[in-house]
């Protein structure tokens, strides 16, 4: 291994704001425990061994692979036997159907489920030839859980640098289970009258930034803008509606700050169940009736409260602050697209 070489690569990611001795273990992991013939690591094996945070973990696999340290594949596993199926450079060749090549079993490739995040170490650090057919299993430790295609698509840095591994045009990718959140300003269109265009475009900036930094913290990940509304995923409904209170109290804290005279505050909605990733622009969206009814669901949060489908609460009401009754409004609505009425649950936070 060309040591300097790889020194030189990792001051690289010193000068993103990776601290030194979080660089260190790196560089100890990738001596001690990859070899020409074991280059292979999942990306959280290493977030665990460097005790990164999870937005650290995915910083690391975006400017990693960017910076020339790491080459990403994509791992497909069959959901029957658990058997590595197959590994692609891109998610442009992910099929809708695959075929297990150890157990025969027909399946289906989820981007919350079993397309994984695999890395290995540049060949260029290598003073031999590579030989990836010779390569055994990756570097893997029990409890560690993979990174997925979903972890990652939500992540803003990814979303910039990797367009190229959106799905084709005539191509969805299947979700299993998602949660959606979106949200929706209150009164904002009376804001830029009363304020200014100015004054209301920082304003709106200033939210998104909280709003940013609530749903990376709680692994999840923002899909889109629109206008001064945020569509956001979660691969589990707790983080989700965590996510969801804590943005609800600081956004509505703020704006209450910096609104004199003028109440507003920030309407939130949360959905789950399965969709789809897609191509919409050169970038990564997701469609399907998760979303939509996600999308209808905001406009019934009340200016106090957290509009949640039935479906989200019932995956949430184990959660202490859901079985505060309390807090806990029921309500009848009729969405937009749905014929029959829909139960919602309102989560109180002021």
């Amino acid at each position: 291994m060309d040591l300097e070489l790889l020194k030189n690569a990792l001051v690289r990611l010193f000068h993103r704001g990776f601290e030194k001795e979080k660089i260190q273990k790196l560089f100890n992991f990738l001596v001690r425990e990859t070899s020409p013939q074991h280059r292979l690591f999942y990306p959280n094996l290493l977030g665990v061994r460097l005790n990164f945070a999870h937005q650290e973990t995915l910083k690391l696999v975006i400017y990693g692979v960017l910076d020339g340290l790491f080459e990403m594949t994509w791992q497909v596993f069959c959901p029957q036997c658990t058997a590595p199926n197959f590994e692609t450079k891109s998610l442009k060749n992910l099929r809708l159907r695959e075929r297990c090549a150890a157990c025969g079993s027909d399946y289906e490739p989820h981007a919350d489920q079993n397309v994984h995040v695999l890395l290995a170490l540049h060949p260029r650090f290598y003073d031999e030839v590579i030989n990836t057919t010779d390569e055994e299993n990756p570097v893997a430790e029990a409890g560690v859980q993979p990174l997925t295609v979903l972890d990652l698509i939500g992540y803003p840095d990814f979303r910039e640098h990797f367009t190229d591994q959106a799905p084709r045009l005539n191509q969805a990718i299947k979700i299993r289970n998602v949660s959606v959140m979106f949200t929706d300003l209150i009164r904002s269109t009376e804001m830029y009258e009363v304020i200014g265009d100015v004054q209301a475009f920082l304003l709106v900036n200033e939210h998104f930034d909280i709003l940013f930094d609530f749903i990376l913290k709680k692994y999840g990940g923002v899909i889109k803008t629109i206008g001064d509304a945020v569509m956001a995923v979660f691969k589990e409904p707790g983080p989700a509606f965590e996510a969801a209170v804590d943005i609800k109290k600081r956004v509505d804290h703020f704006l209450n700050s910096k609104l004199k005279n003028f109440s507003s505050g920030i309407k939130i909605g949360l959905h789950v169940g399965p969709a789809v990733v897609v191509n919409l622009n050169e970038n990564f969206d997701l469609f399907g009736a998760t979303v939509n009814k996600a999308a209808c669901l905001v406009s019934h949060a009340p200016l106090e409260a957290i509009a949640m489908s039935k479906e989200f609460m019932a995956q949430v009401h184990h959660l202490p602050e859901t079985q505060n009754t309390d807090k806990i409004t029921q309500n009848t609505v009729t969405l937009k697209g749905i014929k029959s009425e829909q139960l919602i649950y309102l989560y109180k936070v002021r």
